[in-house]
């Protein structure tokens, strides 16, 4: 159906038969108050500018897309970005999902997920959008979060750094083969599992869109590995400070 207003403006729209509407611009103003947080669980509440219903059938570890967009430049790379929700199995929240999916895929797929119940921001490539991450958070740590409290000499912490495995290494994904210094994460969860964090690999879709599963990574919690080097710091400064100490109290006799 084209539209036009008489002088010099004209607008097209088309409905198609497989359930799609095509206009140039969409506007859905809502019904322009502030409304709660739960006015979208309804999902026909007039107060949203655009939905998606609810499904009415189980998504098993399936993407549900909202919005979709695409763009590139003269002779440059395609990509195709959505928003959307994954779900995690019957045993986990779903995610919030937002990808990037590099020349419909030749190139790679760039995925940034957000955990509803941790709160955290997790990173996984594949192709030349490689590289799995979580962005570290600030912990927190005011006492009145807490409960227990208890105060030791850090001995535990100090066993723990003790054991940790100096490793040079070279990362798959480095295409100058640079060594790095460092240790491993399977290694570092064998002494305390609060070091690693899990990081949930790329989704991955056959060609006829059933999602297969690629292998998770583990990723070093900074934060807690920091802390327990403090306090290892800690209990060794003071164990050298005793010994100082002991030496002085010989030398003078």
């Amino acid at each position: 159906m084209n539209i036009y207003d008489g002088v010099s403006t004209n607008a097209d729209f088309r409905w198609y038969p497989y359930g799609a509407f095509q206009s140039k611009t969409h506007i859905g103003p809502g019904e322009g108050y502030g409304g709660g947080y739960q006015d979208i669980v309804n999902g026909y509440s007039t107060n949203t500018s655009f939905a998606r219903p609810n499904l009415s059938t189980p998504n098993d570890s399936g993407f549900v897309p909202f919005g979709r967009w695409h763009t590139y430049c003269s002779g440059g790379y395609h990509a195709v970005t959505a928003l959307g929700s994954i779900s995690q199995g019957k045993s986990n929240w779903p995610s919030i999902e937002l990808v990037t999916i590099g020349d419909s895929g030749s190139a790679g797929t760039r995925i940034f997920s957000f955990n509803t119940v941790t709160a955290d921001i997790s990173v996984s490539g594949s192709g030349g959008f490689g590289g799995n991450y979580i962005f570290s958070k600030q912990p927190n740590c005011d006492i009145e979060l807490k409960h227990s409290v208890k105060y030791d000499d850090g001995y535990q912490s100090y066993e723990n750094i003790k054991k940790f495995l100096p490793a040079t290494y070279v990362y798959n994904d480095d295409p100058l083969e640079r060594v790095r210094r460092g240790v491993i994460a399977q290694d570092v969860m064998k002494i305390d599992s609060e070091y690693v964090t899990l990081v949930p690999a790329a989704p991955k879709f056959d060609g006829e869109g059933n999602r297969v599963d690629a292998d998770d990574t583990l990723a070093l919690d900074s934060n807690v590995i920091m802390l327990d080097t403090v306090l290892a710091l800690n209990y060794v400064i003071k164990q050298l400070e005793a010994t100082q100490k002991e030496l002085q109290e010989l030398k003078q006799k």
